[in-house]
């Protein structure tokens, strides 16, 4: 842990006066902003807090990812996967209320802390602060909206949506058959935010039609033209 007082200072401060959260804010603002953050390293898998933990800071994610995971009885729910330049804890900041989900880092991460204390100190001396927050807010219940419409779609439909999704990230030419790698249906049940029961179904379908296969090296995908016609037949 160490503050943007260091040898590294002029690297952090660049990266951070390109995060949106503080890009819009004066010289002074950002200054005072920058100058009270703690730089912090994790390991990949481990907990930058638990839901209903005392919320006592903020985060910027500044390299790595974080996946933001909601507690049920059977499996934890992926809710969200933040990157470098997100804001993460920031409701509990506001509010002082516990932590309303789960942190864990899924790769190595750093991110700059800015405790709540400091936080509203900044607030009083440079209110539009306040302002830049309240555009984190309104995007954050953006994303919350695009989610909600998106859980209501079939799970074949958010299924074939993800493969999709992942076909478009692969290396061009896609000539079929196409290695996803090994994508377990724990995994994208926790991505599509249903159980891993449920998405083993659904890929039964698939395999019985010889659209997808499963090997030792992982999920392929065999005929992905016919993934891309389902979803835009029922998307």
């Amino acid at each position: 842990m160490s503050t943007l007082d260091s040898p590294n200072r002029s690297k952090w401060r660049q990266f951070l006066r390109q995060v949106p959260f503080l890009a819009g804010l004066n010289e002074a603002a950002f200054e005072q902003v920058a100058s009270a953050c703690v730089r912090r390293e994790l390991p990949a898998k481990t907990s930058l807090f638990y839901e209903g933990d005392e919320g006592y800071c903020l985060y910027v994610l500044g390299k790595g990812t974080i996946q933001i995971r909601k507690e049920t009885a059977s499996t934890p729910l992926v809710v969200a996967e933040l990157h470098a330049g997100d804001v993460i804890g920031e409701l509990a900041l506001l509010d002082g209320q516990p932590r309303s989900a789960t942190a864990i880092t899924t790769t190595p991460c750093t991110l700059y802390e800015l405790s709540r204390d400091r936080f509203l100190r900044c607030i009083q001396d440079h209110p539009e602060l306040a302002l830049a927050m309240v555009a984190v807010l309104t995007q954050r219940l953006r994303e919350a909206n695009e989610q909600l419409a998106h859980r209501q779609m079939p799970v074949e439909t958010r299924l074939v949506a993800q493969l999709v999704a992942r076909l478009a990230l692969q290396p061009e030419p896609q000539i079929p058959p196409v290695l996803l790698g090994k994508l377990t249906n724990a995994e994208l049940g926790r991505q599509l935010s249903t159980t891993r029961e449920t998405i083993s179904r659904k890929m039964d379908t698939l395999l019985q039609q010889g659209i997808v296969k499963r090997d030792t090296q992982g999920l392929w995908v065999l005929h992905p033209q016919q993934l891309q016609r389902f979803l835009k037949e029922n998307a």
